[in-house]
């Protein structure tokens, strides 16, 4: 705590990013472009085989035709097995 009573971070790198108690925290982004919809899907993770968060996944769906595909959500959820994530 500082004298004006707000909180202040434990440390920090330069970096702009905030480190609790001595532990760094650098996300890793993995991000998953898809060209029909024109839109991201992002994971960020700290490290393979611990917890992760899945953002704006996308499912496909061709309007026209009312037909949908899971090839998005396929190629994600293949990362995630291969890094060993676990969405928390």
């Amino acid at each position: 705590m500082s004298t004006n009573g707000m909180s202040t971070p434990d440390a920090s790198d330069g970096s702009g990013i905030e480190q609790k108690g001595g532990i760094g925290m650098h996300p890793q982004v993995k991000t998953f472009h898809d060209a029909r919809s024109g839109t991201a899907t992002h994971v960020v993770y700290r490290a393979p085989g611990g917890p992760c968060a899945v953002i704006d996944p996308v499912f496909d769906l061709d309007p026209r035709s009312g037909h949908t595909s899971d090839a998005p959500v396929e190629q994600v959820t293949g990362f995630l097995r291969d890094q060993g994530l676990a969405v928390a």
